[in-house]
Parts: structure tokens; C-alpha cells; sequence
């Protein structure tokens, strides 16, 4: 069973767009615990209903780092995503959230095609968010 840890909206550079970075635990194979990030879209302010546009397994190379900005990158198996919080306040939740989940992945040591964040896949398969949003979370700058 899946669930969220938590939601943290982010900055877009489109003005009606509202994005949010998610981060989904389960209990994995062996019974520790498994996070990934979704990056989630609604089209505009009033939307019901939102897509998948991203996800990114935290593996136990996983780095987070400030940008100076108000926001930070997570970098794990050499992809790099940026975020950048609404607040300060989310921004701090979510870097300790984070540097938390990392912990895990490290100690039990995930990485990528061993046996841990197999279930990821699901939701990769479910990536159904417009081009320019995805493109949006695929941004280096």
C-alpha cells in the first residue's frame, strides 16, 4: 500500500499551472521502507483532477543540494531534477523529508536494478501529464 509522506506545492513558470512535488513510501520487498517523487500537474488553479509528470526513485546515491534560490535539486543516478517550494516553510519541510528518505536508501543500500523500488515502475507507466509540463520538470535551470 502506497502513501503519501508529503505534498509540497512548487513554482511554475507558467502563472496558471500548480505543480507539486509528492513523496510516496510503501514497504518494499524486504520489508523496509521505499520513497520515490512524483511530480504532479493540474492545468490550472480550479482543476479537479491532476497527472503524473515526473518520478524520481531515491536511490542511495541521491544528493540534495540548495541552489541559493529558494530551491534545491535532488540528483540520483545521474538525473537531476530542480524544485522550487512556494515557501520557505515548504522548502524546509520537504529538505527534511527528504534528507530522512535518503537516510533510508542509503542504509539499506538501493540502487538501481536491485530489488528495492520495483513498484516505481507503475508509476512511470502513468506519466500522462502535457509536453510542456514535463518538459517543465525535465528544466535543469
Amino acid at each position: 500500500e502506497d502513501r503519501i509522506k508529503l505534498a509540497v506545492r512548487l513554482e511554475s513558470v507558467w502563472s496558471d499551472r500548480v505543480r507539486y512535488m509528492v513523496v510516496v513510501y510503501t514497504s518494499g520487498r524486504q520489508d523496509t521502507e521505499e520513497n520515490i517523487l512524483l511530480g504532479m500537474d493540474f492545468i490550472n488553479k480550479d482543476s479537479k483532477s491532476c497527472s503524473i509528470g515526473m518520478v524520481l526513485p531515491l536511490w542511495s546515491d541521491t544528493k540534495i543540494h540548495l541552489d541559493g534560490d529558494g530551491g534545491f535539486s535532488v540528483n540520483t543516478a545521474g538525473r537531476t531534477r530542480i524544485f522550487k517550494p512556494v515557501s520557505v516553510q515548504a522548502m524546509w519541510s520537504a529538505l527534511q523529508i527528504l534528507h530522512k528518505a535518503c537516510e533510508v536508501s542509503r542504509r539499506y543500500n538501493y540502487f538501481p536494478g536491485g530489488m528495492a523500488l520495483t513498484w516505481m515502475g507503475y508509476y512511470e507507466s502513468c506519466i500522462a501529464s502535457d509536453q510542456s509540463s514535463i518538459n517543465e520538470w525535465n528544466a535543469m535551470q
